[in-house]
Parts: C-alpha cells; structure tokens; sequence
C-alpha cells in the first residue's frame, strides 16, 4: 500500500519511505511502479528507496530483468528485499551470485527482512547492509507463525548475531510495531530503529483500499 506519496511523507516525517513494487513481475507492476516513482520524485528531494517481494519478483527470469531496468533508470539509494530476501537462482546473463550483489553493483544499499535467525545468517553471507527482524507478529507478507519467532526475541538474537559478527551492521525491528512503547522496547533490546508497515494502512496516502 506504500506508493510514492506514502514514501515522500515518511521521509518528510523523519522515516525513510519505501515504494512497495510488490510482485514485480510484468510490465503491469513495471509500469505502476513507475508512475508511483514519478510521484515520489516530483514530491520528493529524498532518496529513492524500493521494496520487492522476493519469491516472486526473483522466481523468475522476467522479474529479474524488470529490476535491473528499475536500477538502471533510477539507481535507487536502498532495496529491500524479503520473503525471501536472499535469491541466488539468477538469468545465464547475469554473473552476479545473488540478488544482493546485483542491486548493489548498482550502488544499492541492500536491506534484508528475515524471519529467522538462520535467514539472517544467510543475509549476513550474501553481503546485506542492513537486517530487519520481522516477527510473527507482522501483518504484511510474513513467514508463517509457526516457522518464525516473535518480534522482541527476533530481534534480541539477531543483535546478538551482528555483534558477534564481523559486519556490524544495523538491525530494525519489525512487527506489532504502532507507536513510541514499541519502537523504546526495539530499542532497549540493542536495535538501531524500527519498520513500520501496516499500521500506516491506516494513512490517508496509503493506497489500499477503504473498505
């Protein structure tokens, strides 16, 4: 639901707005993405930063191929990449060994939601700037309840993971996450912010439906 006006306004409150592409997988998708970029860009002086499902978006040759024209056309500042975040199936014409690598040849920052720790163990080997731990409590595209963990657990183990790792890189906290009491107990647990998803749904830019 999070289109370019959505983005430009989290930005605008001191967030950083993302443009789901969602299932990016035909010139449909291509297109919206597009207009919704545009708007974003004629709002916007802020960064350019997009979202993609993974599974679909990378399941396929064509999907591929629709983002690395997005990147090509708009080098955006950060991607993030989830369910899953990490893709190595690539096109024989790409000699990249993960969606990772792709986006940030592009000068990408890459942003991973996982729900397990193991993903993020993955996410850590494939080069990702950033993690965000989603847990089961997230309303969006999430893994199921009874693979993943919760948010505040999640979180405190991936954490745990970063520290222990030689990429220091930021974690994010995702899921259940509404208000100030949400992002303090993110915070307290070592986190360096928090993603909020569909508590904006309820925001007059959303493009989701009203009904």
């Amino acid at each position: 639901v999070s289109g370019g006006s959505l983005a430009f306004q989290t930005c605008r409150a001191g967030g950083l707005g993302f443009i789901a592409a969602g299932h990016f997988i035909n010139q449909q998708a291509f297109e919206k993405l597009e207009r919704e970029i545009k708007i974003f860009k004629d709002l916007s002086p802020f960064p350019l930063c997009i979202g993609f499902i993974g599974h679909s978006t990378f399941g396929k040759d064509a999907g591929w191929n629709y983002v690395r024209r997005i990147l090509e056309e708009h080098r955006p500042k950060a991607i993030q990449i989830f369910a899953p975040a990490i893709s190595t199936d690539l096109p024989k014409d790409l000699s990249f060994n993960s969606n990772v690598e792709l986006c940030q040849s592009y000068g990408c920052q890459v942003i991973a939601q996982v729900g397990t720790v193991k993903e993020a163990i993955e996410a850590l080997e494939a080069g990702v700037d950033c993690l965000i731990a989603q847990g089961t409590e997230a309303g969006g595209h999430g893994i199921r309840r009874d693979l993943g963990n919760g948010t505040l657990s999640l979180t405190a183990r991936l954490v745990s993971l970063v520290q222990e790792s030689e990429r220091k890189i930021p974690v994010l906290a995702a899921g259940g996450i509404v208000d100030g009491r949400g992002l303090v107990a993110a915070l307290s647990l070592g986190a360096d912010g928090a993603v909020l998803g569909t508590r904006l749904w309820a925001s007059e830019e959303a493009l989701g439906s009203t009904e």
